[in-house]
């Protein structure tokens, strides 16, 4: 069976040996660049995910100034309410506590709401601190700080790991870490 391509040589066609040839060496190459590819979307997965989490403090913060009031953010649990958990694997959402209780209800505005896709399972977000939200007062001012580590479940322990660290006043700081990411 030939193949109707005209070659360099000035031949008609490829044998179909020569096509598996070709074929085979393509696949050989593509099977060789999956793994990085792999690591790459990790890598671009787990800094989304990070941005979105900056973004959302910083944003909760925004809110808490503009109006005087104390704004929160906190994990999700499986049902998607606020819950003082660790990992924020499930995701997070801020809200400012119009009637300062301190816990979400109807009368409170909901600012951010994060979600991570579900075929995102290699990034682990977990907050560690002795409360297990974020809390800014009226001015802005942290008030329940701590710090996050963003990384691969799979790679702990590996420079990929990030930790972002907040001050008083909502200055965000990143920070490469090689601790377990527990």
């Amino acid at each position: 069976m030939r193949l109707f391509f005209i070659s360099a040589d000035g031949q008609r066609g490829l044998s179909s040996i020569e096509t598996t040839i070709a074929l085979g060496i393509v696949s050989i190459l593509g099977s060789m660049a999956m793994p990085s590819m792999f690591e790459l979307m990790n890598h671009v997965a787990i800094r989304s995910e990070r941005m979105a989490l900056i973004q959302d403090i910083r944003v909760t913060r925004f809110k808490a100034i503009s109006h005087r009031r104390p704004a929160y953010l906190c994990a999700l649990d499986v049902q998607g309410a606020c819950a003082r958990l660790s990992h924020w694997n499930q995701g997070w959402m801020g809200f400012v506590d119009n009637n300062l209780n301190g816990i979400y209800d109807e009368t409170d505005e909901l600012v951010v709401r994060h979600a991570p896709p579900q075929t995102n399972k290699k990034v682990d977000i977990i907050f560690h601190a002795r409360w297990k939200n974020i809390k800014f007062d009226g001015r802005g001012v942290l008030r329940r700080s701590g710090h996050f580590r963003v990384c691969n479940p799979d790679k702990a322990g590996e420079q990929n790991m990030l930790v972002i660290r907040m001050n008083t006043y909502g200055r965000l700081a990143i920070e490469a870490d090689e601790l377990p990411c527990t």
